[in-house]
């Protein structure tokens, strides 16, 4: 009997750990996702100032 509780303590272990592993792994694929988009949109205002022709200086 105390082995099965054993065998169940470990599995409940690894299927936490795992979940907890996921989790993260989730985790940096969004951190990633905003890291990509804000490089986008740096990229997309240096394009639009590229684009505005110099102000006037008097």
């Amino acid at each position: 009997m105390s082995e099965s509780r054993d065998n169940i303590a470990q599995l409940m272990g690894t299927k936490r750990l795992a979940d907890a592993v996921r989790q993260a792994k989730i985790a940096a694929a969004h951190r990633s996702d905003v890291v990509v988009d804000i490089r986008e949109a740096d990229r997309a205002r240096l394009e639009i100032l590229a684009e505005e022709p110099p102000p006037d200086h008097p």
